[in-house]
């Protein structure tokens, strides 16, 4: 996901469904009280380099 790919590429790599990838994802974002894979990804950026 934070690779930037959609989830029709995503399914095809895990060999599922595109809607089977986009429940996942509202799950990640639920849990984490985001709406967006921007979101997700600042989340991770602060994370992965907290002094920056």
């Amino acid at each position: 996901m934070l690779s930037g790919c959609s989830s029709k590429e995503i399914a095809r790599k895990l060999q599922t469904f595109a809607e089977t990838v986009n429940v996942h994802k509202k799950h990640i974002y639920g849990k984490l009280g985001i709406k967006s894979g921007s979101e997700l990804f600042l989340i991770f950026s602060r994370r992965a380099m907290p002094d920056a």
